[in-house]
This record gives C-alpha cells, structure tokens and sequence, in this order.
C-alpha cells in the first residue's frame, strides 16, 4: 500500500495495539509516569548537587526519562553527559555511579548515625 506517488509505505500499527481503544490512554499514561519520574529524578539531582550524593549522574537519569517527550531536556541531556566522566567508546565509566552511589550512602549512613545515634 503506497501513499500517491511517495513510494512510502505508511508506518504499521504494532499488532496489540491495532483498534485498541485504550491504546491512546495508555500511552498518556506511560508518558505521565515517564514525565514525573524525570522530573523527580532531576528535583532530587539538583538537591544532591548541594548534598554528598550523585547530582550529575541524577540529573542525566531524569533528562534521559524526560528526553522522550520534552525537546528541551534532550537539549539539556547532551549538555549533562558532557560534564560526565567516559571512556574511549563515549560511555560512562562503570566506577563513576558505583563510587558517587557508594560515598551518598556512606555520607548519609555517618549523617543519621552522628544526628541521631551517638
């Protein structure tokens, strides 16, 4: 089936959603809890930029999330990753989330520990 004169096929609806009636809401859903876990992810990254924790590599995650839908958090994505720490293949070292996660969890097992227990 070709559009006039195009010589484009038209895109196939993927099988299980053909005619579905809940395939639009579905999708407005998969987009909302997309659009609120990024968006959280990039609120809690921006707290952690101040506090000991991975503020970057937050931030990258929740633009990655939002970057889907919202032309400006990809923009912003680029520019996130650029700051990050990679290797020769332009991918984040495995060491770098691992580290920053390790020293948050620390960090903030010493705050409890010092506010509340000693």
């Amino acid at each position: 089936m070709e559009r006039s004169g195009t010589g484009v096929e038209p895109p196939t609806p993927h099988p299980s959603t053909e005619g579905s009636p809940e395939a639009p809401r579905r999708r407005m859903a998969v987009r909302a809890v997309r659009a609120g876990a990024g968006g959280g992810l990039v609120v809690v990254g921006v707290v952690l930029l101040f506090l000991p924790g991975p503020g970057w590599l937050t931030i990258a995650a929740g633009l990655v999330l939002l970057s889907e839908d919202v032309p400006v958090a990809r923009r912003l994505e680029h520019r996130v990753r650029a700051r990050l720490p990679t290797d020769e293949q332009e991918r984040v070292r495995l060491w770098v989330p691992v580290l920053s996660i390790s020293l948050a969890v620390v960090a903030t097992a010493a705050s409890l520990w010092w506010t509340f227990l000693r």
